[in-house]
C-alpha cells in the first residue's frame, strides 16, 4: 500500500500522548480503521483545473487520511495528499491539467496499519483558461471604430468582439467572431452620435478569459434632435409623449421610460418619427413617470431629449 508510515507514526505518537495526557485515549486504538465511505469527486467551475472529494469518515481512530489519483486509463494510483489529522472529509486537488479525467480513492490509517480503500470517484476537468488581453484602446479612424490589444494568451481558440451603447444597454452583443492570434478589429457598424463600451474576450473553446477590460469611445456627430418634447396625462394608465421636427422616412424615435425601482432607463417603444406622437399604456394611477426620447437613423443618433408627467386620478 502507499501511504507514508514515517508520518502515520508520528500523528499516532502525537495523537496517543494527547490522549494520555488529557484521558481521552479510547479502546479503538490498537486496530486499523474503517474504510472512509460515498467517496464523490467534483470538478471546479469551467477554467478552474481544480477537482475537490468528499467522503464520509466511517472510523473513530483514525489519525489521517491517504488520498490517491490516477488518470483515467492508467492502471496505478499515485499518492497526492496525506492529511495528517482525524475527522477529516474532503481534499482540493489543484493544477490538474485540461481536459483529463482524474479517477480517486481514500483510505484511513493510523499507526496499526491502513483501512481497505473507498470507492473510487471520477470527475473530468475542463479546458483551461486563456488569459485576458492587455492594452486594449480605440480610436475613431475614417469614421470607424478601430480596436487594438495585446494577446497575452496562447491557447485560445477564437476572440469574440463585444459592444454595449453606455446608457442604453447593460448587455454586450458579439459583433465579431476573430481567430487565434487577433489584435485589431475594425468596427464600420456603429451608429454616429452614440457612446460605444468595447470589450475582447479570448475562448479557449467554451471557456473564457477572466474578467475583460473596457474601453468607451464616442463615435461621430449626432443627427438633428427631436424638437417641442413634451408629455401629457391622457388617461389613469396612459400617457402621450409628442415632439416635431422634420425627419425622413427612415428614421426612428427610440422612447425609454426611467425604473424608479433599478434606477435604470428601460425600453417604451420604437415608433416613425414621422407619427410625432406615442403613447405608453398599462400605467398607474397617479403617478410620475419620466421620459427620454432621440431620433435613430440607419446610420447616427441623436442626442436625448426628457420630459415627464404624471398620469390622471380618474
Amino acid at each position: 500500500m502507499m501511504f507514508n508510515m514515517s508520518a502515520i507514526r508520528f500523528v499516532f505518537l502525537f495523537s496517543l500522548i494527547a490522549g494520555l495526557l488529557t484521558g481521552t485515549c479510547d479502546s479503538s486504538f490498537g486496530q486499523v480503521p474503517d474504510a472512509p465511505l460515498e467517496l464523490t469527486a467534483q470538478a471546479s467551475f469551467p477554467g478552474d483545473l481544480s477537482i475537490s472529494l468528499f467522503w464520509i469518515d466511517n472510523s473513530l481512530n483514525e489519525t489521517g487520511f491517504e488520498v490517491q489519483r490516477r488518470r483515467d486509463g492508467d492502471v496505478d494510483f499515485i499518492t497526492i495528499g496525506v492529511t495528517p489529522f482525524s475527522n477529516v472529509n474532503s481534499f482540493n486537488d489543484v493544477g490538474l491539467e485540461e481536459n483529463t479525467t482524474y479517477v480517486y480513492r481514500v483510505l484511513a490509517f493510523n499507526a496499526d496499519g491502513a483501512s481497505d480503500f473507498s470507492n473510487t470517484a471520477s470527475a473530468a476537468t475542463s479546458f483551461a483558461r486563456p488569459l485576458q488581453v492587455s492594452n486594449l484602446a480605440g480610436e475613431i479612424i475614417d469614421g470607424s471604430v478601430s480596436l487594438t490589444w495585446t494577446d497575452e494568451a496562447n491557447n485560445e481558440t477564437l476572440f469574440e468582439v463585444e459592444r454595449a451603447e453606455v446608457g442604453v444597454s447593460t448587455e454586450y452583443s458579439v459583433i465579431a467572431v476573430l481567430p487565434p492570434d487577433s489584435t485589431s478589429y475594425v468596427d464600420s457598424t456603429q451608429l454616429d452620435g452614440a457612446l460605444y463600451s468595447y470589450r475582447v474576450r479570448p475562448w479557449r473553446f467554451d471557456v473564457f478569459g477572466g474578467a475583460p477590460l473596457t474601453v468607451e469611445l464616442t463615435t461621430g456627430s449626432p443627427t438633428q434632435s427631436p424638437r417641442s418634447v413634451a408629455a401629457r396625462a391622457k388617461s389613469r394608465s396612459s400617457i402621450e409623449i409628442s415632439w416635431s421636427g422634420r425627419f425622413a422616412d427612415t428614421a426612428l424615435v427610440h422612447i425609454q421610460r426611467f425604473d424608479l425601482n433599478t434606477g435604470l432607463w428601460a425600453d417604451a417603444g420604437f415608433v416613425k418619427a414621422k407619427s410625432r406622437k406615442f403613447v405608453d399604456t398599462g400605467l398607474l394611477a397617479s403617478t410620475f413617470y419620466g421620459y427620454r426620447i432621440r431620433i435613430e437613423t440607419p446610420t447616427a443618433v441623436s442626442l436625448w431629449e426628457s420630459t415627464s408627467a404624471t398620469t390622471k386620478r380618474r
